[in-house]
């Protein structure tokens, strides 16, 4: 699940130092969902069910017990999401556990049911546990499900939306002049992702904050409109909320003569379910620029 790119035309700006954020990946779960969120993406998936369309769960196992817990190997894309790196003599595994299952009732219909997933790590090519697996031996060997269990708690297909990073602008002119009020803008102009609604559960990610900080990471912040439109007519007048800036020197006598600008933006990605509303996880996406700032030319005539 890659992040999204910049628009394929994006306007012209000054010189770009880089783009990162700050924030680790935050795995939950809610209900039967299973829930993610990274700094460029975030996604659920949830409890499908396999037991056919009116099987009750009994009915569907026969002589099998319900499924409790299960250990699943991690795939790249997973690692990656997660920033895990296996050794030689560890591997890491998604461990699943399913609790408060009705027999009496559907997979399809099961209102009680609660997933809880955790990542555990595994030595290399771990036996299998017996079932039941005794207390003490958890962490030593890999739980698995019989395959009439693993049908009956498939999962649905995963769905997941992009967090948008910092396309960075500058208005009116495209350039930084001494002693001129210059405003940046944000070009993705996202304040918010679309909504995934799945299993009574629903995911989004917001634009909760902006901010610019004139002489880089180290000095001055300043709160701001990042995503609100700036025109060539605009002043700080007309759109007071926007990201202005009046540089009283140029960046002649800075490293590279450059300022080091940064644009930062923070962003909340939210869950609501059957108990409310809540941020789920908070995020921070900032993108570095070398700016210039030259003085203004001036042209005599004789």
């Amino acid at each position: 699940m890659p992040p999204s790119g910049p628009p394929s035309a994006p306007p012209s700006g000054p010189p770009s130092g880089g783009s990162g954020g700050s924030g680790g990946p935050v795995h939950g779960h809610s209900g039967s969902c299973s829930l993610y969120a990274t700094q460029s993406n975030f996604g659920l998936y949830c409890l499908g069910g396999g037991g056919g369309s009116s099987q009750t769960v009994k009915e569907f196992l026969g002589a099998e017990k319900l499924p409790n817990c299960w250990d699943d190997p991690m795939s790249a894309a997973q690692l990656a999401q997660y920033d895990l790196q296996p050794s030689d003599q560890y591997g890491y595994y998604l461990q699943s556990c399913l609790s408060g299952i009705d027999p009496n009732r559907p997979m399809s219909s099961q209102p009680g049911v609660q997933l809880n997933q955790s990542v555990i790590e595994l030595p290399r090519h771990p036996p299998v546990c017996a079932s039941p697996q005794p207390e003490p031996k958890w962490g030593t060997c890999r739980m698995t499900l019989t395959d009439r269990q693993r049908r009956l708690v498939r999962f649905s297909t995963p769905r997941d939306a992009q967090i948008p990073g910092i396309v960075l602008l500058i208005r009116p002119s495209g350039r930084a002049r001494v002693n001129q009020d210059v405003a940046f803008v944000d070009g993705n102009a996202v304040t918010a992702t679309e909504q995934l609604n799945v299993g009574g559960v629903t995911m989004w990610a917001q634009l909760d904050g902006f901010a610019i900080y004139p002489f880089g990471p180290d000095g001055q912040r300043v709160p701001c409109a990042g995503t609100q439109d700036v025109a060539a007519t605009d002043t700080p007048a007309s759109k007071p909320q926007a990201c202005w800036w009046r540089y009283a020197r140029s960046s002649a006598t800075q490293p590279g003569e450059r300022y080091p600008f940064r644009a930062e933006a923070t962003w909340n990605v939210y869950v609501r379910d059957g108990q409310g509303q809540r941020v789920f996880a908070t995020f921070l996406k900032w993108d570095d620029l070398a700016l210039p700032v030259t003085e203004i030319q001036t042209v005599v005539v004789n």
